[in-house]
């Protein structure tokens, strides 16, 4: 039975989903396709951080990816725009502080909301620093032939959805749990 493209985007969430801290490798974006990644949704305690980190500097993994959810707000708590800025000045000095030092690549993403809440209107990061957009856009409104335009009018970038790289649950088969 051939599914539609509404259904595969809207298959069961692969095991890592529900992680907070796993080992795998990229497969999201063009950029270090297939690099091992240490994936942080959230910090564990201290001592188990400390560990961690070890493990990856003796197995030469250099590169982590902070999730989405690593910025987002308890469900109940409706940020003001203050609010929202300080709130990822905060995450953004806790992940300078816990990953950088340990990690040559940071990969942070970041809905495209909580990104458009920067006052300076651009965000700046430390060298070393990717930042990954995510739009959360309905699956049936996803199409190949659609394009992204990204920034202001008359001055963005277009992206064409159907020369990007999709990613199905069973791309991250694979994930090892660690915390």
């Amino acid at each position: 039975m051939n599914k539609t493209k509404t259904e595969e985007m809207t298959t069961e969430l692969p095991a890592c989903s529900k992680w907070k801290v796993w080992t795998g490798k990229e497969v999201e974006g063009e950029h270090e396709r297939g690099e091992p990644t240490l994936f942080v949704r959230e910090f564990p305690p201290d001592d188990l951080w400390a560990y961690i980190r070890g493990m990856c500097f003796r197995n030469g993994l250099l590169r982590v990816w902070v999730c989405e959810e690593f910025f987002d707000f308890s469900a109940e708590y409706i940020p003001t725009r203050d609010s929202l800025y300080q709130h990822l000045v905060q995450r953004l000095s806790e992940i300078v502080e816990r990953v950088s030092p340990y990690f040559g690549t940071v990969c942070l993403c970041m809905r495209a909301s909580m990104a458009e809440s920067w006052p300076s209107g651009r965000i700046i990061l430390p060298q070393g620093f990717r930042l990954y957009l995510k739009l959360s856009l309905p699956a049936e409104l996803l199409d190949e032939r659609h394009t992204l335009c990204v920034g202001p009018a008359y001055a963005d970038s277009a992206f064409n959805l159907g020369q990007g790289i999709r990613v199905r649950p069973a791309d991250y088969a694979e994930d090892i749990f660690l915390a």
